[in-house]
């Protein structure tokens, strides 16, 4: 039996990835996935996310493209970010879609996720029409 590279990571995801969607991710697909106010309550700060990604060995799913340049500030420039250092995200997925459901968004997640990509300190970005993969080490 094939397995795929979801079946060995953990995702997690960012409050603005609707708590009802990780529930079908992990009740319906078996994926590991936690929301993150399930994991630390709301409010948390971007570079407390990327932290938790690092220490938990997580692949974070969101909508905020400020994970982006983060993740790519790191790279190109150091790791520091308002003089405060920025761990290394174990992954980070974007998507850059119109949430326009919750059935397209969770259809979305799951396509991403059943494709056997390579997450691990990798910075995706997915768009309507395509896939950006970007080394982040």
């Amino acid at each position: 039996m094939e397995t795929n590279r979801t079946d060995k990571l953990r995702f997690i995801a960012d409050e603005n990835v609707p708590l009802s969607i990780v529930r079908l991710l992990r009740d319906k697909n078996g994926i590991e996935i936690l929301h993150i106010t399930e994991v630390a309550g709301k409010g948390l700060k971007d570079t407390e996310i990327i932290a938790l990604s690092a220490k938990e060995n997580s692949v974070i799913i969101t909508f905020d493209k400020d994970f982006g340049e983060l993740v790519m500030r790191n790279i190109v420039r150091g790791s520091n970010y308002n003089n405060r250092p920025i761990p290394r995200a174990y992954g980070v997925v974007i998507l850059r879609i119109k949430p326009l459901s919750i059935p397209y968004i969770y259809k979305i997640i799951r396509k991403i996720l059943s494709m056997n990509l390579e997450f691990e300190h990798k910075l995706i970005v997915v768009k309507e029409d395509r896939i950006r993969i970007i080394p982040i080490e």
